[in-house]
This record gives structure tokens, sequence and C-alpha cells, in this order.
């Protein structure tokens, strides 16, 4: 009891924001209650720091902010979308669930982060999290027979590209020694367990991110001399279980079956239907969240067969709900992340390889499946970004301050004399 005394309005905020990232595929319900609650402490403790003027002085805050503000005018882009829209009111909900509500782990892990022992217990959190929903989706394959499982979720595309996103990071935890012991060895399990929900997921997809993951992480081929032999010796297991395995081999064979698979062929059919969409509302598109309706009322083709509701691709998903301004947008958006982190990255910042290995793996995915819609996958990217920045902005303030100590101390002094 003395202990929960001594919590601050900030450390309920980290701790209902990694309980809600942890239950959200669980159940839905009991997530969507931990995200509300997240929100409230977040709220509570940005109305202290404002009424105490220490908003100014969070130097995690600071760092975060060129990510609130590029936020902000991509959401300002896509606002006129919504004023073309046939149902303003669907719209604007739309709008604020997909470019607010699920980005707010943006928000509030750095104005509620207080140390790195936090984000690694968030990390920690997911990790386990994503190992259960594993399990399960190759226990559901394995044993229970079937052929497209979703683990926790009614969708096996969701837990693709979630695991899909994941398993990068989990290799940069891996390898970097900035992370803490533990952490890193449930990286590791994490991966092997991953791994194992991604076939049995089923997704093509996410097979072919995983094979690009060892080329994407080629710095450490170089920096670990075990990391190249991880990558040989899992490299060989999942060559022999698809060797032994017909349906696996017919599976990956299908990949650029682009005729009788109808799952590919089907996507191309929507892709001209929703180019067609592009070409009547080029500008601001037809509204956030009206593609379904437009669609199936005036744009549908008999030859999708699987009857898909959107276009399995987030640009042009993008594109037809609110025109090239909402591309520009969302290229803004993900750009200014892909590229901050990429020229962070080769002057050896770890925590913007985090962010380098989140957006890439997230974008690639969002090449075959819609994924800006989805809100397990947008709390979680998010909730990566603002991990990583406010481990960056920690180990910047403690390198900072132990200069800062180091300056005080006189020429003949020692740190043990001092202390």
């Amino acid at each position: 009891m003395n202990y929960l005394k001594h919590l601050t309005t900030e450390n309920y905020g980290i701790f209902f924001v990694g309980a809600a990232i942890f239950m959200q595929r669980i159940s839905m319900g009991a997530g969507n209650v931990l995200y509300g609650l997240a929100i409230l402490f977040f709220l509570i403790s940005l109305y202290k720091q404002y009424k105490n003027h220490t908003l100014k002085d969070n130097y995690i805050v600071k760092k975060a902010l060129p990510y609130f503000k590029i936020l902000g005018i991509a959401i300002l882009l896509i606002v006129p979308s919504v004023f073309v829209s046939e149902h303003l009111g669907k719209s604007f909900k739309a709008l604020l669930e997909i470019w607010l509500y699920r980005a707010l782990p943006l928000f509030i892990i750095p104005f509620c982060a207080k140390s790195k022992k936090q984000m690694y217990w968030l990390l920690g959190a997911v990790f386990i999290s994503l190992n259960l929903d594993s399990l399960l989706a190759f226990f559901q394959h394995t044993l229970l027979k079937e052929p497209r499982p979703s683990g926790f979720s009614n969708n096996p595309l969701n837990l693709a590209a979630i695991l899909a996103m994941t398993i990068p990071v989990q290799v940069i935890v891996m390898a970097e020694t900035v992370f803490p012991m533990g952490l890193r060895k449930l990286a590791v399990i994490s991966i092997f367990t991953n791994i194992l929900g991604l076939f049995g997921g089923q997704s093509r997809g996410s097979w072919l991110l995983l094979a690009f993951t060892p080329f994407f992480s080629f710095k450490y081929w170089r920096k670990n001399k075990y990391f190249p032999i991880a990558c040989l010796i899992i490299a060989a297991i999942i060559g022999g279980y698809i060797a032994s395995s017909p349906s696996m081999q017919n599976r990956i064979i299908s990949t650029i079956n682009m005729t009788t698979d109808r799952s590919n062929a089907d996507r191309l059919v929507v892709w001209e239907s929703a180019a067609m969409m592009i070409h009547d509302y080029p500008l601001f598109g037809v509204g956030p969240g009206e593609f379904t309706e437009l669609y199936k009322a005036h744009y549908e083709l008999p030859e999708n067969t699987q009857r898909m509701v959107h276009t399995h691709n987030n640009f042009i998903q993008v594109t037809t709900e609110s025109g090239v301004i909402g591309l520009l947008a969302f290229l803004i958006l993900f750009g200014y992340i892909e590229v901050t982190a990429l020229r962070d990255t080769f002057k050896g910042n770890p925590y913007a390889y985090m962010r380098l290995a989140a957006t890439t793996f997230y974008l690639l995915f969002g090449l075959i499946d819609y994924t800006f819609d989805a809100s397990a996958i947008m709390k979680l990217y998010w909730y990566y970004i603002a991990i990583s920045l406010s481990l960056e902005a920690l180990a910047e303030n403690e390198t900072a301050a132990e200069i800062a100590d180091n300056k005080t101390l006189k020429p003949n002094d020692t740190i043990s004399e001092r202390t």
C-alpha cells in the first residue's frame, strides 16, 4: 500500500497504456477500457504539467514535438476531404479515429515517461502478449487445422502485419547492448515464437518480409559474429519445414499467381476500381470512411469474386478517400519518420533504428493490405515510435548529466572522493 501512495499520475498513464496494448487483441473490450483509462490519466497529467509550468522543461516531450507537429500538419491536410463527403459526421468520426485516436500512444508515452525501466516494461508487455497470440495461431493451424488462423482476433492479416512489424524491432532489441539483458533474452524467445505465429497465420506477405528482415538488419552481420550464424540456423529450420510440407510449398508458389489465386487477382480488380474512383474524385477523394459504400454502389466489378470491401493497400485507400491531398498528408507523415530515422540510424542511434524498422515494415505490409484503419496495428505502431523517442530522450539526458557532472570535478578530484 505504501508503494501505491508513491505512484504518480504519470505512472498510472504508463501502466494503463501498456496494459491496453497487452490486452487489445486478447480482449478488445478490456483493451478499450484500459486505453480509456490511459487517456484519462494522460489528460490529468497534461493539466498538472501545464498548471505547474513544467511542460517547457519536459525533455522527452521536446524530443517528440516534431512528430506532434508533422502529425498535426497531416491532419490539417486531411480535413478538406471531410467536407466533400456525403456523410460529413461519419467522415469526421473516421478522421478522428484513424488519424488521432489511434495515434494517442505517441502523446501519452512521452508526456508520462519518467525512466528507461518503464519503457522496457512497455516493450516486454507487448512481446509477451504477442507470444501468446503467436502460439495460439500456430496451435490453431497445426492442431485444429484451421486454414487461416488469426490468434485472438478474427483477421489473420492483422496478426501478420503486427508480427511483420514487431520481429525487426525485436531483432534490434536483441542485438543492441543498450537494452537490459532480461529484455534482450525475452526478444530472442519472442522472435522464435512470433515466427511460429507467422507460419500459423499463413500470410505470404509476412513471409516475404520475414525473409527481408536479415537484410534489413545488415549492421549486425559485422557487429555480432553470432548474428549471421543465427540467421542461417533459422533459415535452415524454416527451409526444412517448407521442404517437408507440400501445402507450404503450394502456398509460397501461389504468391506470384495473379490469375487463379483470387486473393491476388481480386486485389488487382479492386485496384482497377479504385483507379476509376480516383479519376472521378482526384483532389479530395470521396471522404474518410466512405470508400466501401461508394465502391459497392458504383464501382465494384463483377470479377471481384471475394467481394473485398477495401483496397488492401494503404496508399491507394488513402488516395481514394482523401484524394491526392490525402496521399500527400500520408507521405509527409510517414516520409518524415522514415527519412529522419534513416538519417539517425546511420549515426549509430539504436532507437532511431527501432523507428526505422517499425515504419519500414509497416509501410511494406501496407502495400498488400489496408492497415491504416486497423486499430490494433496503428496503436502498436505509434506505441513503438513513442517508446523509441522516449528512450532516446532519456539516454541523451543521462549522457548530458554525466558530462555536466564530469565538468564539475576538479582536476585532482576523483568520482569516489566526491561521493
